[in-house]
């Protein structure tokens, strides 16, 4: 098993612990949620409070010596990742890193709506910029393992809740979909968190019992959700490195 010195956590507001937290205290009636509710923040130490089954199952239990560098942030897109997050690891390091990345769902929700030309001019730079992010990380981190996430739907393929151009827009965010999906097939060193399969079916067909907050943040199931998919892959990928 590789023995890793730091995890980095990237991308958007799949990663991020705010609307967890907000979901949190609006189910429970509190004002002062607890720390540490979102996806990135679960899989690097697990909040023994809320989720006690899942104590010691994380990342800082795994390889206690592990730093942790969180630079997701809220609306991130990937020009954010490469303009505003990969400049803060500027120094890169040869360390074993794992990295985990949501990225590529505001990019797709800034194309609702667009014209077909407009659309793919869209769709075209968003995985250009995928591309360049995914060089300077093997650049930056040579020895690093990602953990590269697909987009989820909260409309459970419903096409009267978000998007506005049902065929041309879900074109677009199954066709990023599954481009993330191959990449991950052709690196050795990347790992598949479908998390757009995870989701399915737990947004809007759920009614009150989905996942999300304020229609398409991550609540505080799907950030649960999330990491223990992040963990159950970690844990495949380490196990076929050992055969």
């Amino acid at each position: 098993m590789t023995v890793f010195q730091q995890y980095i956590a990237l991308g958007d507001s799949i990663s991020i612990s705010f609307y967890a937290s907000m979901d949190y205290m609006e189910k429970h009636q509190v004002s002062n949620p607890p720390d540490g509710l979102g996806a990135a923040m679960l899989f690097y130490k697990n909040n023994d409070e809320v989720w006690p089954k899942f104590k010691q199952r994380d990342l800082s239990s795994l390889y206690p010596q592990l730093q942790l560098c969180y630079h997701a942030s809220d609306g991130a897109t990937t020009t954010t990742v490469l303009d505003n997050q990969l400049p803060e690891l500027s120094a890169g390091s040869k360390e074993q890193t794992i990295i985990t990345m949501t990225v590529g769902g505001n990019n797709l929700l800034f194309m609702m709506g667009k014209s077909q030309a407009q659309g793919d001019d869209l769709f075209k730079k968003l995985i250009e910029n995928l591309e360049q992010i995914l060089q300077k990380i093997n650049l930056l981190f040579p020895n690093n393992i990602l953990i590269l996430g697909t987009v989820y739907d909260p409309s459970d393929n419903c096409p009267d809740i978000m998007w506005r151009n049902y065929k041309r827009d879900h074109i677009w965010f199954y066709r990023y979909n599954d481009i993330v999906r191959e990449i991950c097939e052709k690196r050795k060193n990347y790992i598949l968190a479908d998390i757009h399969k995870l989701c399915y079916g737990h947004g809007y067909s759920a009614g009150e019992k989905n996942w999300f907050y304020a229609t398409i943040e991550p609540g505080v199931i799907a950030a649960h959700e999330i990491r223990r998919l992040w963990l159950k892959e970690l844990h495949n990928y380490n196990s076929q490195r050992k055969q």
